[in-house]
């Protein structure tokens, strides 16, 4: 009997691309509430540049390598909350969180058009001084790995 190639091309996540470019793969699909414009999204993220160089996680852990001391700083863990549509969240993010519900998790690659292009835009990591801001990471892409934990209507 020949193996279903079929089954193994299906177990791969499909890459997908948004309106303004954001590439990202669905890795895991969600059930309950399917988030919408307007509704409160709870999230988790890993935040990296496109090289892989970690900047930032809520998850507690990211980057898998010995770091210095003060790079503990860069988790949390906090889950960030935020209401889809609002102009609040880089636009990158705003089109990828919607239609996801609860337990989904996401890779995304957020090209530098639709990402860190106001120095206000979130998510913005808590413990970034003056410095480190993510807007000097705006010529960049970035690469967000994401779980939604919640998602409740407005």
């Amino acid at each position: 009997m020949i193996p279903s190639v079929c089954a193994e091309e299906e177990a791969k996540p499909q890459t997908q691309t948004s309106p303004s470019g954001v590439r990202y793969q669905v890795l895991k699909s969600g059930n309950g509430q399917i988030s919408q414009v307007g509704d409160y999204v709870t999230f988790d993220y890993v935040l990296r540049r496109s090289n892989g160089y970690f900047v930032y996680s809520t998850t507690g852990s990211g980057s898998g390598q010995q770091e210095p001391n003060d790079f503990a700083k860069n988790f949390s863990e906090e889950p960030v909350t935020f209401t889809l549509g609002n102009g609040v969240l880089i636009q990158g993010l705003e089109e990828v969180l919607v239609g996801l519900a609860p337990g989904s998790r996401i890779r995304a690659l957020v090209p530098p058009e639709a990402g860190y292009l106001s120095t206000k835009l979130q998510p913005q990591p808590p413990s970034f001084g003056p410095k480190r801001e993510l807007s000097s990471h705006s010529n960049q892409p970035m690469f967000f790995e994401i779980e939604i934990r919640k998602v409740v209507s407005k």
